[in-house]
């Protein structure tokens, strides 16, 4: 499974990306700006483990087309952790699920 992570600024420009298969390691060296979205995609639908900010365990999900999560800002960040998407250091991470890990 080939997998692509992104962000992408307000302005529709590409400021960061990494692709690998069926793993995809991302590290964004500066502060997330209003309007900047995290964009995954994959050549294959499969599940996923993703990771898009260290504060928020990994996530098993059903990735088949792509995935853009909008990073909260203001009150839309309430539901977060309050250290979430600060900071001048992001970890993105999404790598294929094996069979025991869907099976179970």
């Amino acid at each position: 499974m080939k997998l692509k992570i992104q962000i992408i600024g307000a302005d529709g420009i590409v400021k960061a990306s990494a692709a690998g298969t069926d793993m995809v390691r991302l590290v964004y060296r500066e502060a997330y700006c209003p309007g900047d979205m995290l964009h995954l995609e994959t050549d294959t639908p499969g599940f996923v483990w993703a990771k898009l900010e260290d504060s928020i365990p990994d996530t098993l999900a059903w990735l088949a087309g792509p995935y853009r999560l909008t990073v909260p800002f203001g009150e839309k960040r309430a539901n977060y952790s309050p250290k979430s998407f600060t900071g001048t250091v992001h970890l993105l991470q999404v790598r294929a699920a094996d069979e025991k890990e869907i099976q179970g």
